[in-house]
């Protein structure tokens, strides 16, 4: 498969933002592109204040500690895309959004197409980062594509390839449907099916890329039946509890975390990518049934991430960061990104959905 997207993209540096207006912003960014009135997008921007940030599917009042949030002055906002929580602080957020026409596949192989820039860009950094894909131990290529020669990746649109998975997802065909994808599983749901994001309903499948099928979605927005790695009783409610498909990780500790959601015929993909992780500010502001159900799963957390101030001889700057990434992402997609501004239509889209993303 030859990708045809068009060779520039836009390049955004937003700055900092609290968490409803950074995730309005990036749901803006997919309405007007979904109009043909901006291109395709790489966003980065951070967080003011720090925020925990929770999956499309969570729910607060399980997963949060609210008065800890409050006591250490930590915002909390609910993502447009899935997955487990993730507090936003002392890192570089990234967000992508491109039509499906322009990069066409199932979720996973975008997933896959879009972590090649990440993978790039950290090793412009000097970071030993690989895709990780469990049950083989070895670094993933990145849509097909071998990676071995660190800040070299090859152009997938130069190359080609196909990505072939054991249990491969279909690609999900219904118009009607948004799609939610981590790195943990992949949810379908209607249209503002979560009421806290303006719906009614929650009508759900959820779909498993590592052992493939449809499985369906109880209440509380949690599979039924769930594989192991989705139970409750296997992960604290954190997203970088463990690396999963095509997560980025150095030594199987995950480093970038992110989720996808499709809209409109477009892909959101947006994660962060940690230069520095403060595990007790994460592990005080989610809920655990007892102090020690917390100090345990904490310990267990800190084998299981790490951040680009543990894996480099020096912390680099916010700045270092975006810079090398978008630098991966032009080399791996093969793309020119020209520096821009958010449109004065993306900009007043954005003042309208923030008030949606206030309600949690």
């Amino acid at each position: 498969m030859v990708l045809e997207y068009p060779r520039k993209w836009r390049l955004l540096q937003t700055g900092a933002a609290d968490g409803p207006a950074n995730m309005a912003v990036d749901e803006a960014i997919m309405i007007h592109h979904s109009r043909g009135g901006v291109p395709p997008t790489l966003r980065f921007y951070r967080w003011d204040p720090p925020t925990l940030s929770l999956g499309y599917f969570q729910e607060p009042e399980r997963e949060v500690n609210r008065e800890a949030c409050r006591r250490l002055g930590v915002g909390l906002v609910r993502r447009p895309t899935g997955g487990r929580a993730v507090l936003h602080d002392d890192e570089v957020t990234y967000s992508v959004v491109i039509a499906q026409k322009y990069l066409p596949g199932s979720v996973v192989e975008t997933y896959r197409v879009l972590s090649g820039g990440l993978l790039a860009g950290l090793r412009l950094l000097g970071v030993p980062a690989e895709l990780y894909s469990p049950g083989n131990r070895r670094p993933a290529d990145v849509h097909g594509l071998k990676m071995e020669s660190p800040g070299q990746p090859v152009s997938p649109m130069e190359a080609g390839g196909h990505v072939r998975l054991t249990g491969e997802m279909a690609d999900e065909a219904h118009a009607e449907y948004d799609l939610n994808v981590t790195a943990a599983g992949t949810y379908t749901n209607r249209e503002n099916a979560n009421p806290a994001i303006g719906g009614a309903g929650r009508e759900h499948e959820s779909v498993n890329p590592a052992v493939g099928g449809v499985r369906p979605v109880n209440e509380s927005g949690n599979p039924a039946g769930a594989v192991p790695e989705l139970r409750r009783g296997h992960l604290s409610a954190a997203c970088f509890d463990a690396p999963s498909w095509y997560e980025v990780a150095v030594a199987g500790k995950k480093l970038v975390g992110s989720a996808q959601v499709r809209r409109l015929e477009t892909i959101l993909q947006h994660g962060s990518i940690l230069i520095g992780l403060d595990e007790e500010k994460l592990f005080s502001v989610l809920a655990f049934a007892s102090e020690k159900a917390r100090e345990r799963v904490q310990r267990a957390f800190a084998g299981k991430a790490t951040a680009l101030d543990r894996v480099l001889p020096s912390k680099p700057s916010y700045e270092q960061v975006c810079r090398a990434m978008a630098r991966g992402f032009e080399q791996a997609l093969g793309i020119e990104l020209v520096p821009g501004e958010l449109t004065a239509q993306e900009q007043e889209t954005a003042a309208k959905l923030k008030e949606k993303y206030m309600r949690l």
